[in-house]
């Protein structure tokens, strides 16, 4: 079994959420299994104070990266926020690191979305982790305007991350969801690993993908050594792809 190395308490609520179904998807499997992890829970007030300045953000990942990895086979971070600079991290990191973006799109495509909303910070927002993984695969997606974004932030950042306001949250979400369906979206990506927390499935009339429980099944699975699938390549990506191969010639 492998170990791996978890950067979580970004916040704390989201760690408990993604820790509980890593317990969840170990009791469904015929012979229980738990994993080995060390979890590296991280103070989401310096994170917060970090987050609108990618080299202080940068500085500080790779602070507590460093200080596990040499204990660990890969890592993950349960933060949407913080993969707005995942590929200055992987440089960075001496072991594998999880992209939660790449696990979540990996679904989507195996369920053969075709415009996908997304539900996140304005940092996840505005780096488009999503939107940039979605059309590697010819997936349209959505984001939710800025203005909506504002009211968004404040209530997870100002309230939410200090035990207040699930209520409210759990009034944005239904609204933001039914906002993505009336743009065509047929499925939703959680972009913030707290959203679980205010919103379920049989809310939504659309799947939703939940980035937390994405990257505990992918753990999981990292752990356990379970052969994964690869990507589904999407039909109408490699046609394109062809043509342009075409032309060139």
């Amino acid at each position: 079994m492998k170990t791996a190395g978890i950067l979580g308490g970004l916040g704390p609520q989201s760690t408990a959420l993604f820790y509980e179904e890593i317990i969840r998807l170990a009791q469904k499997r015929k012979k229980v299994e738990y994993p080995r992890m060390l979890i590296n829970s991280m103070s989401i007030w310096d994170f917060s104070n970090s987050m609108n300045d990618k080299l202080d953000l940068f500085m500080l990942l790779s602070k507590e990266i460093e200080r596990i990895q040499s204990e660990v086979d890969f890592l993950a971070i349960v933060c949407n926020t913080a993969h707005s600079i995942i590929d200055h991290l992987r440089l960075q990191a001496k072991v594998p690191l999880l992209a939660i973006q790449e696990e979540v799109v990996k679904k989507v495509c195996r369920d053969n979305r075709r415009k996908v909303g997304i539900i996140g910070t304005s940092i996840t927002s505005n780096s488009q982790i999503y939107k940039k993984e979605l059309e590697r695969f010819g997936i349209k997606s959505w984001a939710l305007p800025e203005e909506v974004l504002t009211t968004f932030n404040k209530l997870i950042f100002e309230e939410m991350l200090h035990g207040q306001s699930y209520d409210a949250m759990h009034q944005q979400m239904l609204e933001h969801t039914r906002l993505l369906i009336d743009q065509g979206c047929d499925g939703i990506i959680l972009g913030c690993t707290e959203l679980p927390l205010f919103i379920k499935q049989e809310e939504v009339s659309v799947p939703i993908y939940p980035s937390t429980q994405i990257l505990a099944e992918s753990v999981l699975e990292g752990c356990l050594e379970v052969d994964k699938q690869p990507y589904p390549i999407r039909a109408g990506r490699v046609v394109t792809r062809l043509k342009a191969a075409v032309k060139k010639q």
